[in-house]
């Protein structure tokens, strides 16, 4: 499962396609992320802190609608093309 520093390993880059100037989460970045996480999902939480998995959670939650949808692209795309045996 996530850990502490997997999250701040996935959310440090060097500069990038983006455009986004590199950037090293630490213990800080972690710590404002967590008050952030912790006010925005209070309910969720319910009362507890927010760990390593809950970022992980969240992430995920953010990214597989966006994957779902370029796969659901993809397969329109291709039932689109023209076959190679169609006549």
């Amino acid at each position: 499962m996530a850990t502490n520093t997997n999250i701040k390993n996935a959310l440090s880059f060097s500069t990038n396609c983006f455009g986004l100037s590199a950037k090293t989460v630490g213990d800080a970045e972690l710590t404002r992320m967590s008050a952030w996480f912790e006010s925005a999902y209070a309910d969720e939480l319910d009362g507890a802190s927010a760990t390593a998995n809950d970022f992980a959670a969240w992430l995920w939650r953010q990214v597989a609608p966006q994957v779902k949808h370029h796969e659901r692209q993809v397969a329109e795309q291709a039932l689109a093309a023209p076959s190679e045996f169609s006549e």
